[in-house]
């Protein structure tokens, strides 16, 4: 088994050498950044008989369990829209390169993003509609 912990940006390219390799594979969120890549990653996994899973720690909060138990207990009815966000503007640039320059990793969406879509997914099921909202917020970021 191994874990792909990298970049954003690497995982496709890290997880496909893993698989081809013969090992199960756990990458980290955001699993890739196209919809082809996870296709073909999973198609790899499938057709050797190897398991691959995304990993996504905010399943498993307790904040977030709270919330579904509520939900599957009927406590708050039928629900019938959601808004998931972050609060966690900070005016400074990350230090990390990878989250501050433009490729196809980089960004709120694609770094934080995959924790709300993942639970919005996990507690609700597939979306009739959805509506984003992203903006670069800080001074001199080239990203989101």
């Amino acid at each position: 088994l191994v874990i792909v912990n990298t970049p954003v940006g690497t995982h496709y390219e890290y997880a496909k050498k893993v698989l081809l390799a013969g090992k199960h594979a756990v990458v980290e969120k955001a699993f890739t950044t196209t919809v082809a890549e996870a296709e073909e990653l999973a198609k790899i996994a499938t057709d050797k008989g190897l398991k691959l899973a995304v990993f996504q720690n905010r399943r498993w909060d307790s904040d977030f369990k709270t919330v579904q138990k509520i939900i599957s207990d009927g406590v708050l009815g039928d629900l019938i829209e959601a808004e998931f966000h972050f609060d966690r503007y900070n005016p400074l640039l990350s230090p990390k390169a990878h989250k501050e320059t433009v490729n196809d990793g980089a960004g709120i969406l694609k770094d934080l993003g995959p924790h709300l879509i993942d639970q919005a997914l996990a507690l609700f099921g597939s979306p009739k509609a959805v509506f984003g909202d992203i903006r670069v917020t800080r001074e001199n970021s080239l990203v989101d």
